[in-house]
This record gives structure tokens, C-alpha cells and sequence, in this order.
């Protein structure tokens, strides 16, 4: 038996293992679950194809340690433990975004960076903010769209800005349509909640959320932050091309 024909045939009792280890060593999450679900399809779907099994796997791990990442980062913000803040290169942040986001209905998402940027934060924090905002663009864009993750400079930072093809927001203030203030025991919906613990997490670190509407093209949600400057406890470059 071909490992395809395995994991297609024993696709039920795998996934469940996989998501009773995340709920006993990490924290129940339905929105980590359903990520769990469609990359482990995908792996199914690449093994299909006849893809490199290698490649495969270094893929789909590297999403695994993004979902985490965004759990984990979760955790942390509600255990409200003094946040240790360090430079952190934001390209080599949204590059691994890039690299393990689950797009789907032939969306792609572009990376336009500015290398030299650093903005001090809790790298597994900020992973965590912009993995929900990046989820959220990919969900709420048209089929064949494209995300765009970004960061530049201006006279007020850092800017890290997430653009989606979502066809614009409805009427309102869009910083409050898109990230409602959570309080008490009576949150919105998973998806509203989700970007309102990014939204926590930003002002955490001294940031501050943004967002344009483009009614009939999409949104850009912009987190700013104050310029950093590197130290040795800085993200790393990223390799130097061979």
C-alpha cells in the first residue's frame, strides 16, 4: 500500500489524533482544527499528484509551526504576562507567513518588503496578529484574488499592512466594523473575535491598527509601529541568495 493510499484510507483517525495532541498540548481552537483539516488534505491531494514527498511535508510543517504560533500567541496575551519586547525583522515575519498560508479558490499573496525594517514586539505575538488578519483577507476575497502582505516606512513608522479584494467594507468606522473592542463575557462571532485579540495584541506592543476602506475593491488593515533599531536579539537576515 502507497503512503497516499494509507493516509486517504486512514484519513479520519489521523485527523483525530492530530487535533486531540493540539487541544491536550496546546489549547482547543475550532478555527486551528479546520487549518489542521485543509492542509492535511492538501498534503493527500499533493501525494496524488506524485509531488515530491519531501517538499510536501517541509511545507505543510512550516504551516503547522504558524498555526501554533498563532495559538500559542493567544495564550499568552490572555495570561497577561508582562510582554518582553525585541527588535524583530518584520520581512523575515511575513515572509514565513507567506510561506505557510493555506490560500484556496486560486488565491495568491504577494510580499512587497522592505528588508532593512524592525519594529520592536514579541515575534511569536506579532506572528500570531498577523496570521489572523491573514486568514482573514484570504477568506473574505474573491476567487482568483490576490493578498497583499507589505511593510514599508513613513513619517509615522512601521507600516505592516495586509491588503485583501474583499469588495470594501459596509458603511461605518472600518477599524471598528473590522476590529470590535471585546469586553466581558460577550464576545462576536469566532472570526470578529479572532481579529479583535489581533487588535489587543498590537496595542500591546505599542502598535496601533488602521484601516482603509476601498468600497468595491477590497480593505488594508496597517499595523504602525515606532521604528526599532536591530541588536544582536534581533530576527536574523534572511540567507543571502546562491
Amino acid at each position: 500500500m502507497s503512503l497516499y493510499q494509507f493516509m486517504s484510507e486512514h484519513r479520519g483517525e489521523i485527523l483525530q489524533v492530530c487535533r486531540k495532541k493540539l487541544r491536550e498540548d496546546v489549547m482547543p481552537d475550532g478555527n486551528l482544527d479546520r487549518d489542521v483539516e485543509i492542509f492535511f488534505d492538501e498534503i493527500i491531494a499533493a501525494l496524488r499528484q506524485h509531488q515530491g514527498l519531501g517538499g510536501v511535508l517541509a511545507n505543510n510543517l512550516v504551516r503547522m509551526e504558524t498555526l501554533v504560533a498563532r495559538t500559542l500567541g493567544t495564550a499568552q496575551l490572555e495570561s497577561q504576562v508582562e510582554l518582553e519586547l525585541f527588535p524583530v525583522r518584520v520581512a523575515s515575519v511575513l515572509r514565513h507567513l507567506q510561506a505557510s498560508a493555506i490560500p484556496h479558490r486560486a488565491i495568491s499573496i504577494t510580499l512587497e518588503v522592505d528588508e532593512s525594517l524592525y519594529v520592536n514586539a514579541d515575534e511569536m505575538l506579532l506572528t500570531s496578529a498577523l496570521s489572523n488578519l491573514l486568514q482573514n483577507a484570504i477568506k473574505f476575497s474573491r476567487a482568483g484574488a490576490c493578498v497583499t502582505l507589505s511593510c514599508s516606512a513613513n513619517e509615522a513608522g512601521v507600516v505592516i499592512e495586509v491588503e485583501d479584494e474583499c469588495g470594501g467594507l459596509p458603511p461605518g468606522e472600518p477599524t471598528e466594523l473590522l476590529f470590535p473592542r471585546v469586553h466581558g463575557a460577550e464576545p462576536p462571532m469566532n472570526l470578529r473575535l479572532g481579529l479583535a485579540i489581533s487588535r489587543r495584541a498590537v496595542e500591546a506592543m505599542s502598535g496601533e491598527v488602521r484601516v482603509e476602506n476601498h468600497p468595491g475593491s477590497g480593505c488594508s488593515v496597517k499595523l504602525v509601529f515606532p521604528l526599532a533599531v536591530p541588536t544582536r536579539r534581533s530576527s536574523p537576515p534572511p540567507p543571502s541568495p546562491t
